[in-house]
């Protein structure tokens, strides 16, 4: 069983590599085979020991996404890029994570519809990113930094900081 695990590692990752020449730069075969990798005029760079489980998908439009050494990835993370996205070691994604680098352009019309507004994110050493946590464009989030489970980042997270969003649950009465 562990032999054809391996070997369906192998070929899914053989087989990015081979749709993607050029384009994906990475050596751990554990990484591709677990979900969907989108890459349109950009490049995906993994360093040793990134881990995803399934469902984690990864699309890149002219853009390009840095993972350091030591990531892991949980159920169905999400990445959309169409600048930049980088991820420092040892970071840990909760399950159902997204991260977007863009933004649709406003006012949206209909003939601006395709239109986005960009802007990096970086994410830093040692960061554990909560299930269920969207971070937006242009946000740093600093090192040893910890963002709470169901978190929307839209501002910057300082080093060695915690980011917890309380949610006022509201009760509704039916009559």
């Amino acid at each position: 069983m562990r032999a054809l695990l391996f070997l369906k590692a192998f070929l899914c990752t053989l087989f990015y590599k081979v749709i993607y020449y050029g384009k994906i730069r990475g050596y751990s075969y554990k990484v591709l085979y677990s979900g969907i990798i989108i890459i349109n005029k950009g490049g995906l760079n993994y360093s040793d020991g990134f881990r995803a489980k399934g469902g984690c998908r990864i699309n890149i439009t002219n853009g390009s996404v840095n993972i350091g050494k030591n990531v892991y990835f949980n159920y169905n993370v999400s990445l959309a890029c169409r600048k930049k996205i980088s991820i420092g070691d040892n970071t840990m994604f909760g399950p159902n994570v997204m991260v977007f680098d863009h933004n649709h352009a406003t006012p949206v019309q209909y003939d601006n519809r395709n239109r986005y507004t960009s802007s990096a994110v970086s994410i830093g050493k040692n960061v554990w990113i909560g299930a269920g946590s969207i971070i937006l464009e242009g946000v740093t989030i600093g090192d040893n930094a910890v963002i709470a489970a169901g978190s929307i980042v839209t501002k910057d997270v300082r080093s060695n900081h915690t980011l917890v969003q309380k949610k006022n649950n509201t009760e509704v009465r039916h009559v």
